[in-house]
């Protein structure tokens, strides 16, 4: 979950180094300067800068238990091209996106994103977002962040002073005992229920969109046919069809004339 003011900064630090890098002389002596709020272009571009040269003096990483040299570094593309522009911003990411994990893991309710493991991964980009219903946007959010309303939140916000399950009566009800810890609703078929139901709307999706389609000609497949261990192929000559024959015919009309 990356931050929507990264990709802010990272298009305001390529117009910076457009402009400071440019082939005329004029604009680049100029040194003009972009502005955005608070937030200083020309600092931020430095940092990307100076942490690319540490990575250049560094060297690359070494993963898991491989040799020293098998991971080789690439080299610093040109200035004023675009492939610099590139890697300035996409290093300026890569800092903006460890400031907001170290910010977002001193959290006690919204870091539980941060220890995820072998979880579903979902295209959560921002084009994507956009095109989902605001509803189903909310819900995700909600359920990611632990913000639906459940007993043990809603006793968090003052809403209500119980937060024990209606159904099992434990003594704090949070959203991953309704979703998947509930005895009672295990016990009923709830979940069950629940799961079949998504299997049942995904049936009727997919028989819709297979009723809709046209059926396709077959195509005629030539077949090889394989002899077995030991077996001899088939004497039978082929037999000649078509151009072939008429071409055939036409040759001995004309010798016996």
């Amino acid at each position: 979950m990356k931050p929507l003011t990264a990709i802010l900064k990272s298009s305001k630090i390529s117009g910076h180094l457009l402009l400071r890098d440019s082939n005329d002389p004029i604009v680049s002596s100029t040194n003009p300067q972009l502005k955005s709020g608070k937030w200083n272009v020309d600092s931020t571009t430095s940092i990307a800068e100076a942490e690319i040269n540490f990575q250049q003096i560094r060297g690359p990483l070494q993963m898991g238990r491989s040799g020293i040299g098998i991971y080789q570094q690439s080299p610093v593309p040109e200035k004023g091209t675009y492939d610099y522009r590139k890697r300035v911003s996409s290093t300026s990411k890569s800092i903006d996106f460890e400031a907001h994990s170290q910010k977002a893991i001193q959290l006690s309710l919204q870091c539980h994103w941060m220890v995820w493991e072998n979880y579903i991964k979902n295209d959560l980009s921002w084009k994507n977002l956009l095109a989902m219903p605001p509803n189903l946007i909310s819900f995700c959010i909600s359920s990611t962040y632990n913000m639906l309303p459940s007993p043990s939140n809603l006793k968090r916000w003052h809403s209500t002073n119980d937060s024990s399950c209606a159904l099992c009566q434990k003594s704090i009800c949070t959203i991953p005992h309704i979703l998947g810890a509930c005895n009672f609703a295990l016990k009923q078929g709830r979940f069950t229920f629940r799961h079949d139901s998504v299997l049942k709307s995904l049936v009727l999706t997919l028989n819709s969109f297979i009723s809709q389609i046209r059926p396709a000609k077959l195509k005629k497949i030539n077949k090889i046919h394989f002899l077995k261990a030991g077996q001899k192929p088939p004497t039978d000559k082929k037999k000649f069809s078509g151009i072939i024959i008429i071409i055939i015919i036409i040759i001995i009309i004309k010798f016996t004339l």
